[in-house]
């Protein structure tokens, strides 16, 4: 949840794509089916006037091991 409520905070529309699937990174269910378990690749696309800004925060949160690291 706290990849969805990050996203949520930004205009711009983000994507994640893991394994040739692709989630909308506002969607829970979506993330969930994406089964992106930890050491597994992801690239994040974001599309809107703050994308940029989005991807970088999404990425840090990742990077970070969502805190738990």
């Amino acid at each position: 949840m706290q990849f969805v409520d990050t996203a949520q905070r930004f205009a711009a529309q983000v994507r994640v794509q893991c394994n040739g699937r692709e989630a909308d990174g506002r969607s829970p269910m979506e993330l969930l089916m994406l089964v992106a378990t930890h050491g597994t690749s992801v690239r994040l696309v974001a599309d809107g006037n703050d994308a940029d800004e989005a991807v970088l925060a999404l990425a840090t949160l990742i990077e970070s091991g969502f805190g738990e690291t």
